[in-house]
């Protein structure tokens, strides 16, 4: 129900830039929807969408540090320590050196996500 709340609030209200997956550059990995800023903005504040587990099996860094709030669905986070299931109301902060992978194992999560100033570009731990 709160997936579906989102859904038409963010298709009626904000900006949206769509991720292709990096396997499968058809379809979509992630929708960013922006409620401030924008992909050259300093910070920036945005409901993302993500459709489908992460393609690489190698663990990756942001080109920003930030902060992400699931709002609903399930996953497992991968990073250097393990894997680890994550659920709505899961708060994380992750600095521009943080590793990490995502695996949904049934269907799509929602998440707030700030996105901090931009250092660098996508790290992948090859």
């Amino acid at each position: 129900m709160l997936a579906r709340v989102l859904l038409y609030l963010a298709q009626a209200f904000l900006r949206l830039r769509r991720i292709a997956d990096r396997a499968d550059k058809t379809s979509a990995y992630l929708d960013r929807h922006y409620l401030f800023g924008n992909a050259t903005s300093r910070w920036f504040l945005a409901l993302h969408r993500i459709h489908k587990s992460d393609a690489d099996m190698h663990l990756h860094s942001h080109p920003w540090p930030y902060l992400a709030c699931q709002l609903s669905g399930a996953m497992y986070e991968v990073t250097a320590c393990g894997v680890h299931k994550r659920r709505p109301g899961y708060l994380r902060w992750r600095s521009r050196s943080s590793l990490h992978r995502l695996i949904l194992p049934a269907g799509e999560v929602w998440s707030l996500f700030l996105g901090g100033p931009r250092s660098g570009s996508w790290g992948f731990n090859v």
